[in-house]
C-alpha cells in the first residue's frame, strides 16, 4: 500500500494507490502522473507445457462487436442504502462540511489529474483517487473518484476536475450533488460521469478503500 499524506493544519489528504500482488519493486510516487503511483506491467505467463499449442476453429462462428462506449454524460446518483450496518447510528451530516470537503478535494492538486482506460479498475484493483476528510463535528467524509470497470467513452480521456469538459458539471457540484439528491440521511452516493464514477461516503466510522 503506498500512501501519500499532506497536512494542512488538522487537516490531511491521502492517495492510497493498492497494486494486486505479486509485485517485484515498489512503484514510486515521484513521477509526472499527477500524483499517482506509476503503473507495473503485469508478468506475462507462458504455457506450464514446453510443447507446441494446438488451437481447434470453432464449428460455430462468432461475430465480434465493437465495445459500446459509456455516454459522455452525467448520470443520476445512486444513493447509499442507510440500512447498511457501516451506516447504521451515523453521524449528523451537515452541507456546509459536505461543501468544503467536497471543494478541498477537488481543487487539490493531487486530484488535477487526468485519467484514460489504462486507469481501468479492473487492470489496477483499489486504484483511484481517494480522501478521507474529517470536518470540525469529527465526522469522517469519503470521497473517491475511479474510472469504472470495462468503461470506454469517445474522447479516450477525462480530468476529475471536470469531467466532461470546462462547460460541464465540476467535481465539486458532482460531489455535493451526491449529498444534496439523495434523501438517505446525508451518507451520499455515487455518479458516473463518462467513465469517472464520483463517491461521497459520509458518516462511516470504519476504514474506507
Amino acid at each position: 500500500m503506498i500512501t501519500r499524506t499532506i497536512e494542512r493544519g488538522l487537516k490531511e489528504i491521502r492517495v492510497v494507490d493498492i497494486h494486486p500482488k505479486p509485485t517485484s519493486a515498489q512503484p514510486s510516487l515521484d513521477d509526472p502522473l499527477g500524483g499517482k503511483s506509476s503503473m507495473m506491467k503485469d508478468a506475462i505467463i507462458g504455457p506450464r507445457s514446453g510443447g507446441s499449442l494446438t488451437f481447434r476453429r470453432s464449428s460455430l462462428s462468432r461475430v465480434v462487436h465493437p465495445r459500446d462506449n459509456a455516454p459522455f454524460e452525467l448520470g443520476t446518483p445512486d444513493c447509499h442504502d442507510p440500512n447498511y450496518p457501516e451506516y447504521k447510528n451515523h453521524p449528523d451530516i451537515h452541507d456546509a462540511n459536505v461543501d468544503e470537503g467536497s471543494r478541498r478535494f477537488c481543487e487539490h492538486d493531487l486530484t488535477r489529474a487526468t485519467l484514460t482506460a489504462v486507469d481501468d479498475v479492473k487492470t489496477h484493483p483499489l486504484h483511484a483517487w481517494r480522501w478521507r476528510y474529517k470536518d470540525v463535528a469529527s465526522t469522517f467524509l469519503d470521497f473517491k473518484v475511479h474510472w469504472r470497470v470495462n468503461c470506454r467513452t469517445s474522447p479516450g480521456f477525462q480530468d476529475i476536475e471536470y469531467p466532461l469538459g470546462p462547460y460541464g458539471p465540476s467535481c465539486v457540484e458532482i460531489m455535493v450533488e451526491n449529498y444534496r439528491k439523495c434523501d438517505n440521511g446525508g451518507i451520499g452516493g455515487s455518479t458516473q460521469a463518462g467513465c469517472l464514477v464520483y463517491t461521497l461516503n459520509a458518516g462511516r466510522r470504519d476504514q474506507y478503500y
